[in-house]
């Protein structure tokens, strides 16, 4: 978990410079979306959503 929160960190933009709370919650949601449909798995060498639409298309 804390190796997760550290790589979050360093992909995340600086947050200093968002002034309000609305901005850096948005940011926040945007990288969290990143990481979790986008990014290249490296263990699965394909994005994330792209393992669950081919897991889906071979049940269907």
């Amino acid at each position: 978990m804390e190796r997760w929160f550290g790589g979050f960190k360093d992909e995340l933009k600086p947050l200093t410079r968002l002034s309000d709370p609305t901005g850096t919650h948005e940011t926040v949601a945007l990288q969290i979306h990143y990481y979790n449909t986008m990014r290249i798995q490296n263990t699965l060498k394909t994005t994330l959503a792209n393992c669950v639409n081919g897991l889906t298309k071979t049940k269907g």
